[in-house]
């Protein structure tokens, strides 16, 4: 997906609460992680500098916001699924003078990534990395085989994303399907995708006619089943809140006519 899309704006956030009576040098680094892809980037001020983390008094404790946009479009482009802050740090700064400690008094960090993101999107096919494997029982198979005189796929989807486009559904009978090697997969459907804005219920496809060659894969013991959606290019910045109520969701059924037999 680091392909479709161009991070036009985002940010973390991190809040730092000192309760020594010290001021603090905060170091360290944000790491984000997509697979075997990882990006890190050093946590520093706009000017290159660490972040000094003001000292506790009598009245209050310390506080200080750390507001990252540097780099954060490159922490972000990979699509992570995973961020963390790796090899943090509290140097007490020695230019606090004099001062206390106690055992009880900590130093903590809570940190958030910063929604919507608002980005530029292509338009370049996304691959869903899983598999479907669709299992029919062996008696639908054999009515598929010598009874089926039509067949049509039904599809249901709903979008929850402020873009259209298109859902292609590549099938094979094996598991493995590359959508740049036509020898990997047996045929490919599309459908039109229509934006949340144009439509934000259920949208009804059109049922897609199989030819027969195609009905007779539905009678292989082992079909598979991999989706890849290619969205509209836009020409402004998209907002997305990244949040699980932003989903494609998508219902398929398959629909034939047999000849009946005694």
């Amino acid at each position: 997906i680091e392909h479709a899309i161009t991070l036009q704006e985002a940010s973390i956030q991190i809040d730092v609460t000192n309760q020594l009576h010290f001021s603090c040098k905060f170091t360290g680094s944000i790491r984000s992680m997509c697979e075997n892809e990882v990006v890190i980037i050093p946590i520093i001020d706009d000017n290159g500098n660490p972040y000094i983390i003001p000292p506790a008094t009598d009245a209050a404790f310390g506080q200080k916001t750390l507001v990252l946009h540097d780099n954060i479009s490159q922490l972000l482009q990979i699509m992570p699924t995973h961020i963390d802050i790796i090899s943090p740090q509290f140097t007490i700064d020695t230019s606090s003078g004099f001062g206390t400690l106690q055992d009880t008094q900590i130093i903590k960090a809570e940190y958030l990534v910063d929604a919507p993101f608002r980005f530029q999107l292509h338009e370049y096919p996304i691959e869903i990395q899983e598999v479907l494997e669709i299992s029919l029982p062996e008696d639908n198979r054999d009515l598929i085989r010598k009874n089926l005189l039509d067949a049509q796929l039904e599809i249901l989807l709903h979008n929850k994303l402020p873009l259209g486009g298109k859902a292609y559904a590549y099938f094979s009978t094996q598991e493995d399907i590359d959508i740049d090697d036509p020898d990997t997969y047996n045929f490919v459907k599309s459908i039109a995708i229509q934006s949340s804005i144009q439509n934000p219920d259920w949208q009804t496809i059109p049922g897609l006619r199989l030819t027969r060659d195609e009905l007779l894969l539905f009678a292989e013991e082992d079909l598979y089943l991999k989706w890849v959606f290619s969205f509209e290019a836009t020409e402004d910045v998209v907002e997305i809140h990244a949040s699980t109520g932003d989903y494609i969701a998508i219902k398929g059924s398959f629909k034939g006519k047999v000849r009946v037999e005694e």
